[in-house]
């Protein structure tokens, strides 16, 4: 059956506002009322973060190989080799972690309710307020010995102010946004990081 047999095009057209507030009215479930709805999904997200992780532990070692072989010393050309680093390591890692965080946000119990406004936030306070060292600017980077793990001689964490996140070309390899970094930092879970994040930087405005 079609409404083009019993209404003209001027009539069904007429309705399309309406069709706009019905169609704003229905129920949609969130992610968190879908999981409910869908149990299993819990185990193929578990799943999906535990591969993640191994592919993030993979990612950093061959980032640590990469720069032990210290390939760009034979070139002139360091540029390519921190382009090269940048799209097939860093980029890659920062998708699996955004990805793993998403996932594992999912899977606490209220949180997709509660703290999607927060963690957008939290997410715009500057990563260099929970920096405890000095941070020294080049261009639009600002860079420093990482925090993150021992004997750190060269300034190998960067924060890129623009995107506000941050990097570490050290032994850790690590990076992300400030909520990332409250997380490794302290080692503390997402939530408490948010909530760490949000009162620091409501104090130092």
């Amino acid at each position: 059956m079609s409404l083009s047999e019993y209404f003209t095009d001027e009539q069904i057209e007429s309705l399309e506002p309406e069709k706009s507030h019905w169609l704003a009215a229905q129920w949609k479930p969130g992610y968190q009322e879908l999981l409910e709805i869908f149990p299993n999904a819990k185990s193929i997200i578990k799943q999906i973060i535990k591969a993640d992780k191994e592919k993030i532990s993979e990612l950093r070692e061959a980032h640590r190989n990469f720069w032990n072989r210290q390939l760009w010393r034979s070139y002139k050309e360091r540029w390519f080799w921190e382009i090269y680093d940048e799209v097939f390591f860093k980029q890659e890692i920062e998708r699996l972690i955004k990805r793993i965080k998403k996932y594992g946000f999912l899977l606490e119990p209220g949180s997709v309710r509660a703290g999607g406004d927060q963690k957008e936030a939290a997410k715009k306070i500057p990563v260099e307020l929970f920096y405890g060292g000095e941070l020294k600017r080049s261009g639009k980077r600002l860079m420093g010995r990482c925090e993150l793990h021992e004997n750190d001689d060269t300034p190998s964490f960067h924060i890129y102010t623009e995107t506000n996140s941050w990097y570490c070309f050290g032994a850790c390899g690590a990076g992300g946004d400030g909520i990332d970094y409250v997380m490794a930092k302290y080692g503390i879970g997402f939530r408490e990081a948010v909530k760490r994040i949000l009162k620091h930087g409501t104090s130092n405005k």
